[in-house]
């Protein structure tokens, strides 16, 4: 959250102007939402915020964060099966195959981006 708001704070500082933000993670971006309302900023008349993760504070802050959601379990497992197949590679000194894997992401939207 910290950094958010002084990287935010900052670029305001510096005379920045953007009408959307899209943080790193929904933490960031609250404390981008923070520096924000202390410049006199609306959220989202002035500039929309969303973040990602769909932390479950998305729905307690003001006005309410928009997040990307991931779906983080099927991350999880996903990881684990590569992890196990990497390893075998390993321990047969086979040369192992990257693997890409794409998981479908889902906009929560809440307030903090709906104009």
């Amino acid at each position: 959250m910290q950094t958010g708001y002084e990287v935010v704070k900052k670029m305001l500082q510096d005379g920045a102007t953007f009408d959307g933000l899209f943080a790193v993670n929904d933490e960031t971006a609250i404390g981008a939402m923070k520096a924000l309302k202390e410049a006199g900023k609306r959220i989202p008349q002035d500039v929309a915020v969303i973040g990602f993760g769909d932390n479950p504070i998305c729905e307690i802050v003001e006005p309410a964060l928009s997040s990307i959601r991931q779906p983080g379990f099927e991350m999880g497992q996903i990881a684990a099966q590569l992890f196990i197949k990497q390893a075998v590679f390993v321990d047969k000194k086979e040369e192992y195959e990257t693997e890409i894997k794409i998981l479908k992401t889902t906009l929560v939207a809440r307030a903090s981006s709906v104009r």
